[in-house]
């Protein structure tokens, strides 16, 4: 698992990386973007105690984000957050869902705005408070169709309220085009596997 965000305490660019050694001893790193070292992160972590559905983490208000959970479809996930400027891990929980009726494969973590992003099946949350499970909002239910299955969603809010995601039906990949404005939908369809990432437009420079 990795990701990459901005600390705002020492006001630096930070790169994290958790992975199992040969020995199946967990390594827990940190890279401040710069320099020329990597920072063992000494906070009790354990990546054999949970499975990361999503390798690459979210970034917002300074924490790095990971959807995981105990037993990967077979109970509730949840996040596993790491606080970039004190570099320690903490779980954040989701709303409450009921895991036995949701397509565990259906479920992914995004930013919308500046909020943390939940999507359930076709449901899209957003966290208004960050770390307080009280605050998590529904937006809106984007409309369901039966003839797709909806997988590794990766959402985009665009001005004028249209967001984007990924779908999949049979061997067809789809980039989809869903105005929360007025509700309609327009596919847009790839004949090979395609990644979609957010980036994040900024003024710093990486290796400032």
């Amino acid at each position: 698992m990795h990701g990459f965000g901005h600390d705002p305490i020492s006001d630096h660019n930070k790169v994290v990386v958790v992975f199992r050694d040969n020995n199946k001893t967990d390594v827990k790193v940190v890279h401040n973007v710069g320099t020329n070292f990597w920072k063992d992160i000494k906070e009790t972590f354990h990546y054999d105690q949970f499975i990361v559905e999503q390798k690459s983490g979210k970034y917002v208000n300074g924490t790095i984000n990971w959807l995981a959970s105990q037993d990967y479809g077979k109970s509730q996930s949840f996040i596993a957050s790491f606080d970039l400027g004190k570099e320690s891990y903490k779980k954040v929980l989701l709303p409450d869902y009921d895991y036995r009726a949701i397509d565990s494969r259906t479920l992914h973590l995004s930013v919308f705005g500046n909020y943390l992003c939940w999507i359930s099946s076709n449901d899209v949350w957003i966290m208004k408070e960050y770390g307080m499970k009280a605050s998590w909002t529904k937006l809106f239910t984007i409309p369901f169709m039966p003839s797709y299955y909806f997988f590794a969603i990766v959402m985009h809010n665009f001005e004028d309220g249209l967001v984007t995601w990924k779908s999949t039906q049979d061997s067809t990949r789809n980039l989809v085009f869903y105005n929360s404005t007025n509700g309609s939908v327009k596919f847009s369809y790839f004949k090979f596997e395609f990644i979609l990432e957010v980036c994040v437009e900024s003024l710093i420079l990486p290796c400032s």
